[in-house]
C-alpha cells in the first residue's frame, strides 16, 4: 500500500486558541504549528505529510473538544473534516 504526500502541507482551523495548541501537541511529531490571525487560529503541518494520518488525529481532536467539524487544506485544496459519526462518548451510558 503506497502513501500518499502533500506537497505543501496541511492547515487545520481551530475554534480557539487553547484547542489549536491541543492539536498542534497531537501533531508534533510532523513538527506542526499553531499560528493566530485576529480570532482565526489553525495549526499548520509543513509538507511532506500524510494527509490521512493527519485526518485521524483531527477526527479524534475533533471528538475531544467536542467539536462536529473543522476546515483543512492540502496543498491549498479545502475540504470539510468531521467527527466520526459511529463514534459513542465513553460516558453515554452514564445515569446519574
Amino acid at each position: 500500500m503506497s502513501t500518499t504526500m502533500t506537497r505543501f502541507g496541511i492547515e487545520i482551523d481551530a475554534p480557539d486558541g487553547s484547542a489549536a495548541l491541543d492539536l498542534e501537541r497531537r501533531l508534533e511529531h510532523l513538527a506542526s504549528v499553531t499560528v493566530g490571525r485576529g480570532a482565526h487560529w489553525f495549526v499548520e503541518v509543513a509538507g511532506p505529510a500524510d494527509p490521512e494520518a493527519v485526518m485521524r488525529i483531527a477526527r479524534q481532536w475533533l471528538r475531544d473538544i467536542g467539536e462536529a467539524r473543522t476546515s483543512m487544506r492540502i496543498d491549498c485544496d479545502e475540504l470539510v473534516v468531521t467527527q466520526d459519526p459511529r463514534h459513542r462518548a465513553p460516558h453515554a451510558d452514564f445515569i446519574g
